[in-house]
């Protein structure tokens, strides 16, 4: 006997072993088929799961139908409910990337930080007389007293970057030390120094950039960089 006609045979006697065992000839088969009598045992073992439940039940057992039914809608909806989740966890994920963004570039366009930067040059002369350095109210007036032709001083000054130049009149005795500062440019402190060479006035003892501490955000940092 094939296997799809021992099957055929149980299930017109709806698997119940009190009828299905006088089939000589199918129980003949079930003793060597390996597959059609595991079939049979699980069949016995879901009736007697469902009649189990049966004796719980308050109302009616349930059919083999309706616990395929009932399996299959549990199917689709654990499926349905995956998918739900997966959606969800990905819409989770985008508004999570979006609100890490959002406050990323509010902390750089917001948030300010202490920096220092370098605004300009100073001079360091030494070996100026005291009356000039006290006396010289500006580097027109100093370059006039250490005696640089008024020509000379007028062209110098016209072509630095920048016009208010501070002098800091330093330690003094016979002669005192001047501090030349707020130079914009190194083409200013080239300028000066050329000029102060050539004078012979004094010695120059040190060149050094000023820098300020300043606060603003990165946003804002990067932006004056990029336009300077």
């Amino acid at each position: 006997m094939r296997c799809y006609r021992a099957r055929k045979r149980l299930s017109e006697a709806d698997w119940d072993y009190e009828v299905f065992s006088r089939d000589t000839a199918l129980m003949d088969h079930l003793s060597h088929c390996s597959k059609c009598a595991a079939l049979v045992k699980a069949e016995k073992a879901l009736r007697d799961d469902i009649s189990r439940v049966g004796s719980t039940a308050p109302e009616s057992q349930l059919s083999l139908a309706d616990i395929k039914v009932k399996a299959e809608t549990q199917s689709e909806t654990f499926t349905n409910r995956k998918k739900s989740a997966f959606l969800l966890g990905r819409r989770s994920f985008r508004v999570w990337v979006v609100g890490v963004a959002v406050v990323v570039l509010l902390f750089i366009a917001l948030v300010p930080f202490q920096y220092s930067e370098k605004v300009g040059y100073a001079i360091s002369i030494s070996g100026i007389d005291r009356s000039i350095a006290v006396d010289s109210k500006g580097i027109d007036h100093l370059l006039d007293n250490l005696g640089m032709e008024r020509s000379k001083s007028t062209a110098l000054l016209d072509s630095l970057d920048i016009k208010e130049i501070h002098l800091i009149v330093g330690e003094c005795s016979e002669t005192c030390h001047l501090k030349i500062s707020e130079l914009k440019s190194e083409k200013d402190v080239q300028l000066l120094i050329r000029a102060i060479i050539d004078l012979g006035c004094c010695e120059i003892d040190e060149v050094f950039p000023i820098f300020r501490n300043k606060s603003s955000s990165l946003l804002k940092q990067a932006t004056q960089k990029l336009l300077s």
